[in-house]
């Protein structure tokens, strides 16, 4: 069993028995390691090459008098298992299974101090995967190109997940390390280089973040105080406590109001939510599709790619085949994510911005940007949606004043 761990530690139980706590929020020189492990009965602190042993404490707590150190290499040893690295980890310059590294994110220059993001109303958000938008495939290859997003009319910048996963290439939908930003990327320094970088160009940063594999609506919370509205109650006095202006927005299939209502009414206090359901008609009415998941809408296949080791990458193809099977897709016709060929076909190819029809297009996207910051009415003023489904039509207008 791959353990949970809390900061700087781990929650390591067979089964669910309590929620670990982790230490108050202290400056860097005072943190110690800690580790939440009610079942063991032994817990060691695995530190570069050295071990010492682990002191119980009160509620399943385990605690070593070490001090952290930035660049500490460290584990923790269960029971005589392990080491096992920290899911809380703040990098993993091995990758999941090797040992954490500590960091000291006071060290960090940033330059941003005076930044604040654009409203959402106003947003115009680019989803990118920091794997595929540049040659390097890293943070800093992100960089490289944010004046290319300023000139299109890009507000905020939103990163597909770039938590901790295994392999170098991946969507990041499986990461487990949750707070270490993948090493293949550029590990937390480089992710925040690229906020840092953003924010000097007034562009907001996104992060598509994945508690877990389903969207909001799969989420069963009969609790008195529900996830959502915890973590909407919570980011608000976040924002407050650092004067930032900081937002939430939520992805599900159902739409349900009580997402974007406020607490106060009875919601959970989201700021937005994803409308899937423009989407995918648009996708329908464009395709003609009406299959599987989109039996109500329609939709294309997407290059997914993958670089887990070898039975796991073979399991996870022929599982893609089936489901693509109820999709009434030829199962031959998909391709194998493990492929690095498949990888590189989806990295974008910048010098196309300079060849037609894609010098058209951009041209296009950047004029309707354009229009909608000229046109309050365009971004203030919900616009009539209509289609025409006989002949293939999407129709949208709004009062122009």
């Amino acid at each position: 069993m791959r353990p949970c761990l809390g900061w700087p530690g781990a929650v390591l139980a067979a089964q669910p028995v309590g929620v670990g706590l982790g230490p108050s929020i202290l400056p860097p020189q005072d943190l110690r390691y800690g580790v939440w492990a009610p079942l063991a009965q032994a817990v060691t602190l695995r530190l570069g090459n050295g071990n010492s042993a682990m002191t119980p404490g009160a509620s399943g707590w385990w605690q070593s008098d070490i001090p952290c150190r930035h660049g500490d290499e460290y584990g923790f040893t269960v029971d005589g298992e392990g080491p096992f690295a920290d899911p809380r980890s703040p990098h993993q310059p091995a990758g999941v299974h090797g040992l954490s590294r500590w960091v000291d994110h006071t060290r960090f220059p940033w330059t941003d101090m005076f930044w604040q993001a654009r409203p959402l109303a106003s947003a115009v958000i680019y989803e990118l995967h920091v794997g595929t938008f540049s040659d390097a495939g890293t943070f800093d290859g992100v960089i490289a190109h944010l004046e290319y997003l300023v000139a299109l009319g890009v507000t905020h910048v939103e990163l597909m997940p770039v938590a901790e996963f295994a392999g170098a290439r991946g969507w990041g939908y499986d990461g487990v390390d949750l707070y270490a930003p993948h090493h293949a990327y550029g590990g937390p320094d480089g992710l925040k280089r690229l906020v840092d970088a953003c924010h000097g160009r007034s562009l907001a940063v996104v992060l598509d973040v994945v508690f877990r594999l389903d969207a909001v609506h799969a989420f069963v919370d009969l609790s008195a105080t529900p996830f959502l509205q915890q973590l909407s109650t919570e980011v608000r006095q976040l924002a407050s406590a650092t004067g930032r202006h900081l937002a939430l927005i939520a992805e599900g299939d159902l739409n349900h109001p009580r997402l974007v209502r406020p607490v106060e009414a009875g919601g959970y206090g989201i700021d937005a939510q994803w409308a899937d359901d423009v989407h995918h008609a648009v996708q329908s009415v464009i395709t003609g599709e009406r299959n599987g998941y989109y039996e109500d809408f329609g939709t294309s296949p997407f290059l997914y790619f993958t670089d887990h080791e070898a039975e796991l990458g073979t399991l996870i193809g022929e599982g893609r085949r089936r489901e693509f099977a109820q999709f009434g897709w030829d199962p031959a016709t998909i391709p194998d994510p493990q492929q690095l060929n498949i990888f590189d076909r989806s990295r974008l190819q910048w010098d196309e911005v300079t060849q037609e029809p894609h010098v058209g297009m951009l041209q296009w996207y950047r004029a309707l940007l354009a229009l909608r910051r000229e046109l309050p009415s365009l971004r203030d003023q919900p616009s009539d949606i209509h289609i025409d489904e006989r002949r293939g039509l999407l129709r949208c207008s709004a009062v122009v004043s």
